[in-house]
């Protein structure tokens, strides 16, 4: 009688953890697409505020919605979003002088000096 109630404990014992595995399991899911949309958000926002012509871009949304629906926002969005972050990542990599483009500038405005005085 001792062991059959030793075993249906085990058992119970293994169900509520299987139950809190699973618990634990949506609610990393959960966690995990509460993270993603706060990240789309966040990206969002930035892009939105970073952009020059914000009356503009509303007015371009607005139309979106209207021919295309809220899917087609969506979509719309994400590629804006998207291009924004591409643009900034390139800016970050490209848009810098290094010592050797600073040297080569000045050698060429130097350049372009001399021959004006040739000219003159």
């Amino acid at each position: 009688m001792a062991n059959e109630n030793k075993k249906a404990q085990q058992a119970s014992i293994s169900r509520s953890l299987s139950l809190v595995g699973h618990a634990l399991d949506a609610l990393s899911k959960g966690l995990s697409r509460m993270l993603r949309i706060a990240n789309a958000l966040h990206n969002t926002l930035m892009a939105f505020i970073r952009h020059q012509h914000r009356l503009s871009l509303i007015r371009v949304a607005l139309g979106v919605i209207r021919m295309r629906g809220l899917s087609g926002f969506r979509q719309s969005l994400r590629y804006f979003v998207q291009g924004s972050v591409i643009y900034d990542r390139w800016i970050k990599v490209h848009d810098v002088l290094t010592d050797d483009d600073r040297e080569s500038i000045r050698l060429h405005v130097e350049s372009a000096h001399l021959r004006l005085d040739a000219y003159l």
